[in-house]
């Protein structure tokens, strides 16, 4: 059974992406993003031995390029809550055709089961609340989330009005991260990010995070450079532990840990991880 005491569960189906934004959120300080990728089959038998007390989520880079993201849907047993994290790229007719709202969740109020990120240099608003608004009639509960990048709130205010005629849940989220010598964002561990040399600390995360080929992280700092994997999740004697690890990297984390940010009931002044020094 997964402690209660973690928060939110992300599976990184894939790395791979067909975007390449120049401010992406998981490539903040580099991120290898060629990895080996879990069959369907796989990803199902590790995932259906766990008792999920908590959403699942599927995400990447962009879940829905993973070769046998479909097939996936259909191994994992019902009774797991998906949620998707994506860009909404994919053609939402197939998406209809393949899979039904029943095999996500309902969503918490405003946090929808199937959340898309705007990109304002890749995508064209119109195509990207049509396809939502497609989903959204179909029985699917969607949202659109857009990053407050300094490029990006005109391309914000914009898409939020064209969501809000279109019926199309719309928000923003903190961009983090440097520009110019301005630093954006609210960190709950201001000394965490943006250092060369690394700090030990003690580090205990409410998140579940797995990459691509099954390895477990404590964070995604460790994630996207491939690095200090606490096990496997196809191995039948791995469990989720909630609990303090030595960490070295601390003054390198990624800032997506250690922000002061909402929790998956959109309640402020959460943060991923707890740090003790």
């Amino acid at each position: 059974m997964i402690s209660k005491q973690f928060n939110y569960a992300e599976m990184f189906l894939t790395l791979g992406c067909n975007l390449g934004c120049s401010y992406c959120i998981n490539d903040v300080d580099g991120v290898k993003r060629d990895r080996e990728e879990l069959s369907a089959k796989k990803w199902a038998k590790a995932i259906n031995r766990f008792d999920w007390k908590i959403p699942l989520t599927l995400g990447g880079g962009e879940p829905t390029m993973h070769k046998e993201f479909y097939k996936l849907l259909n191994l994992i047993k019902p009774e797991v809550n998906l949620e998707l994290l994506t860009n909404l790229t994919f053609d939402p007719t197939e998406f209809i055709m393949k899979t039904k709202p029943k095999r996500f969740t309902k969503g918490h109020g405003a946090y929808k089961s199937i959340r898309a990120s705007y990109h304002p240099e890749k995508h064209n608003p119109i195509s990207l609340v049509n396809n939502a608004q497609i989903l959204q009639d179909n029985g699917f509960k969607v949202g659109i989330f857009g990053i407050n990048h300094p490029a990006s709130m005109k391309p914000n205010i914009e898409m939020a009005e064209w969501a809000r005629d279109k019926g199309v849940y719309f928000f923003i989220k903190d961009f983090l991260g440097e520009i110019k010598g301005h630093k954006f964002g609210y960190l709950k561990y201001p000394d965490a990010v943006g250092k060369k040399e690394g700090e030990n600390v003690l580090c205990r995360t409410k998140n579940i995070t797995v990459g691509p080929d099954g390895e477990v992280y404590k964070c995604h700092r460790d994630l996207y450079h491939a690095e200090n994997s606490i096990g496997n999740i196809q191995d039948t004697n791995f469990s989720f532990k909630y609990r303090f690890r030595q960490c070295g990297d601390y003054g390198k984390c990624n800032p997506c840990d250690v922000k002061a940010r909402t929790n998956r009931f959109l309640e402020m002044g959460d943060s991923n991880v707890e740090i003790t020094k």
